[in-house]
């Protein structure tokens, strides 16, 4: 994996280890053990990423969201098709969102779904092309039918 494939894994352990935290009661060992592993998480990442990560979470607002069905998962609003396609070609690059600023990524889930369903607009688009030919046939066969009607007295 790539250094970008890595920071991306990085925050996403990062922000759901926040959220375990914030389920925990400051005095319990629990709590420390998971401040331990959110500053594990955090030594290798870049801080210029670091603190895009804490601003947006000083603010109460998710620091990385992921998309389903073409929407951003932090501000639920449509990302463009283009963006989201360059999501499903490059996975591994770290994006952010247009809109609101959270880091992006698409689920694996999500990314397997669309290429099925390319797969299936290829299979219709076969099945017409059969329809077609079969029309086309059938066409084909009622000229000759009407030209030898025609012919004979």
């Amino acid at each position: 994996m790539n250094q970008a494939a890595n920071i991306l894994q990085s925050l996403r352990k990062l922000a759901q280890f926040d959220t375990e935290l914030r389920k925990l009661s400051r005095d319990t060992e629990q709590y420390q053990e998971m401040l331990d592993k959110i500053e594990s998480q955090r030594a290798p990442l870049p801080t210029s990423i670091l603190g895009h990560y804490d601003r947006r979470k000083a603010r109460g607002k998710l620091a990385i969201a992921p998309v389903l069905r073409g929407v951003c998962g932090a501000c639920h609003l449509s990302i463009p098709s283009g963006r989201v396609a360059d999501l499903r070609r490059k996975p591994v690059e770290l994006n952010v969102c247009d809109n609101c600023g959270a880091f992006i990524y698409l689920l694996k889930d999500e990314a397997a779904a669309r290429s099925k369903s390319a797969s299936d607009l290829t299979a219709v688009q076969k099945a017409f092309e059969t329809k077609h030919t079969y029309a086309k046939r059938l066409q084909a066969k009622r000229s000759q039918i009407a030209a030898s009607d025609s012919g004979s007295p």
